[in-house]
């Protein structure tokens, strides 16, 4: 009797997540500057930060960004309010505008974009070539998905495809004003 013929067929494996991200040298220099530029402005606006995500992450395991991550993750805590008079108020020539309380991601969206501004210009006359920093507001952010943009951004003229996402934590006293 013939010996019937099999015939094994190999599948390959799906793909394990999306292709890998590679940063060039150039991009993560580019990154750590504006890691340094975002850090500087929150310590001189003494909002209280910390990093989060897998830059933790990478911070505590190899004492570096995740390279293969295009972007750092950054939280401020808003769980008080602050002075209003800030950064902004003090260049502009004019007065002083009147004191009042604000919270510190209203804060931060008004004077950081200032801080940010102070920092390209440093460092474009200290380096060869301009470089400008870009301040994107929840609003400004494109959607992924459909879903609603959950931080601000941060991003360089040289290496626009990396940057710095700034989270906000809030401080919540009840449930209910969570749900609020």
């Amino acid at each position: 009797s013939p010996t019937a013929a099999t015939t094994t067929t190999t599948m390959a494996p799906p793909p394990a997540g999306p292709e890998p991200l590679l940063l060039s040298r150039s991009e993560a220099d580019e990154l750590y500057e504006v890691l340094r530029a975002v850090l500087d402005g929150l310590d001189r606006l003494g909002m209280p930060h910390v990093l989060i995500g897998s830059t933790l992450l990478g911070s505590v395991r190899s004492k570096s960004l995740v390279f293969h991550d295009d972007r750092v993750e950054v939280a401020i805590l808003d769980d008080e309010e602050v002075s209003s008079a800030g950064v902004a108020d003090s260049i502009g020539g004019g007065g002083q505008a009147a004191a009042g309380r604000v919270g510190r991601h209203e804060r931060l969206v008004r004077d950081l974009p200032v801080l940010l501004g102070r920092a390209a210009r440093d460092r474009s006359d200290a380096e060869s070539g301009g470089v400008e920093y870009e301040y994107r507001i929840r609003s400004q952010l494109p959607d992924s998905g459909g879903a609603a943009a959950v931080c601000d951004r941060v991003v360089s003229s040289r290496a626009p495809r990396v940057g710095v996402d700034v989270y906000v934590l809030r401080k919540y006293r009840t449930a209910n004003d969570l749900l609020r």
